[in-house]
């Protein structure tokens, strides 16, 4: 019986671990889709990616990389002004 229930928690455990890893990498895809999507100066696609994280939880790598890509598109789009604005946040000049 006690062989029984340590299968039983191994296996509980394993799936834990297997749903976490996937977990950081559906987040890790949201984050490198972020970046991308400054690099392309899509700035609020960016942030609809990064704010899909806000119930997640990150490493600490990670959160620096959300913290520094939300830090970089707020400073792009404090400096837009008027029609630049909209330019910055995907639209056409």
């Amino acid at each position: 019986m006690v062989a029984a229930a340590n299968a039983a928690f191994n296996d509980a455990t394993n799936q834990a671990a297997a749903q976490a890893a996937a977990a950081q990498q559906q987040s890790q895809g949201l984050i490198d889709r972020a970046k991308s999507l400054v690099a392309e100066n899509k700035y609020s696609e960016a942030l609809s990616s990064l704010n899909q994280l806000t119930t997640t939880k990150l490493t600490d790598d990670q959160q620096k990389l959300v913290d520094g890509l939300k830090a970089q598109i707020q400073a792009v789009l404090a400096k837009a002004t008027g029609s630049d604005a909209a330019y910055a946040l995907g639209g056409k000049k």
